[in-house]
C-alpha cells in the first residue's frame, strides 16, 4: 500500500500492513492525474514507527508491533499532553493500552507561525490522527474512503 509521510513532502513509502515493513523512497515529480492518492500517512516518532492507513473499509493504527483496526469497536487511540508541552499517543485494544510513544509536536500553527495555512495537527501527528477519528465526515472520506458524505 502507498503512504505518505506525515512530516516530510517529499518522502512516500510501500507499506506492507501485514509485517509492517515500509519502504521509503522520494515522491515522483509527477502531478495532475499521474499522481497517486495516499492510502495512509506515516511518522517516526521518537524512533517508533506509526502508521494511520485505511484497509478495506477500516482505519487502522500501527504503533511498533501493535496494529489494531479503529473500526472494531474494540480499538481506540487516547491522545494527551504531558510535562513539558509533550504528547503522548496509545493505542488501545479493549480499553487497555497496547502501544505508547511519546513526542515533542512541530510547533505549527500557532499565532506566530508564519506557515501560511498550517493547523496544529500538522506538526502532531497524534492529534492528526484524533482529529480524523472525531469528524464523522473526515473519518469517513480519508483515504479513499466513503466519498458520497
Amino acid at each position: 500500500m502507498y503512504v505518505a509521510s506525515h512530516d516530510r513532502f517529499l518522502d512516500v513509502a510501500d507499506f506492507n500492513p501485514e509485517t509492517g515493513v515500509l519502504e521509503e523512497f522520494r515522491r515522483p515529480s509527477k502531478s495532475g492525474s499521474d499522481a497517486r492518492m495516499p492510502e495512509g500517512h506515516y511518522a517516526r516518532i521518537d524512533g517508533t514507527l506509526v502508521v494511520f492507513f485505511r484497509l478495506d473499509t477500516s482505519l487502522w493504527l500501527r504503533i511498533g508491533n501493535e496494529c489494531r483496526d479503529l473500526d472494531s469497536g474494540d480499538a481506540g487511540i487516547r491522545l494527551e499532553r504531558v510535562d513539558g508541552g509533550r504528547s503522548r499517543l496509545t493505542l488501545l485494544d479493549r480499553g487497555e493500552p497496547c502501544a505508547v510513544v511519546e513526542y515533542e509536536p512541530i510547533p505549527f500553527g500557532g499565532p506566530e507561525d508564519p506557515t501560511p495555512f498550517a493547523e496544529p495537527e500538522d506538526g502532531d501527528f497524534g492529534l492528526f490522527v484524533s482529529k480524523v477519528l472525531d469528524d464523522k465526515g473526515w473519518r469517513a472520506r480519508i483515504y479513499g474512503g466513503d466519498t458520497s458524505s
